[in-house]
């Protein structure tokens, strides 16, 4: 929830979390405000949900989607790397040209093609991405195409019993 109020939401925005598990982020930004659209897309949504779910790749449905939400928020798998039809689908509709194997990285990509001109997205990512020597170029093109609000970094301990470091971006 923290993270979620750093977020300016209008009344009734459109809210989109593409890898969302439990919903966790979707609850906290609707915890926010009551009025948002929200919508849970993942491979596997829990059953538990309370919001609008759709089982499906976040990254094909990201390319049959693109510009359609005021908000994306994201906690992606980290650490996977995949060629697959999805990221093949993914990187056909990319516009931003950050390309990589790594499915947190292709997440990220598949958010920002998910938003409206003006949208703010919230994503949670291993540290390596915004300060690793390895991925400067992807933060040479986050920072020449989008405004950066704020990187908030995380206590090491955030997803037991992982210890992660990472940050949030928005």
């Amino acid at each position: 929830k923290p993270l979620v109020s750093l977020l300016s939401f209008s009344d009734h925005s459109k809210v989109i979390d593409i890898c969302c598990g439990s919903c966790n982020l979707l609850s906290a930004a609707n915890h926010v405000n009551k009025t948002l659209n929200c919508l849970g897309v993942d491979i596997c949504p829990s059953e538990l949900s309370v919001h609008d779910t759709i089982q499906a790749d976040g990254r094909v449905y990201a390319t049959e989607h693109m510009g359609e939400f005021d908000f994306a928020l994201a906690n992606p798998p980290f650490g996977k790397a995949e060629e697959s039809e999805h990221s093949k689908a993914l990187l056909k509709n990319n516009t931003i040209g950050i390309i990589s194997s790594r499915l947190e990285v292709q997440m990220l990509v598949a958010n920002l093609l998910l938003l409206k001109k003006g949208g703010t997205l919230l994503i949670i990512l291993p540290s390596t991405i915004v300060d690793g020597p390895l991925s400067i170029n992807i933060r040479k093109k986050l920072a020449a195409n989008y405004h950066i609000k704020a990187i908030v970094d995380m206590p090491i301990n955030s997803f037991q019993p992982s210890r992660i470091k990472c940050s949030a971006l928005i």
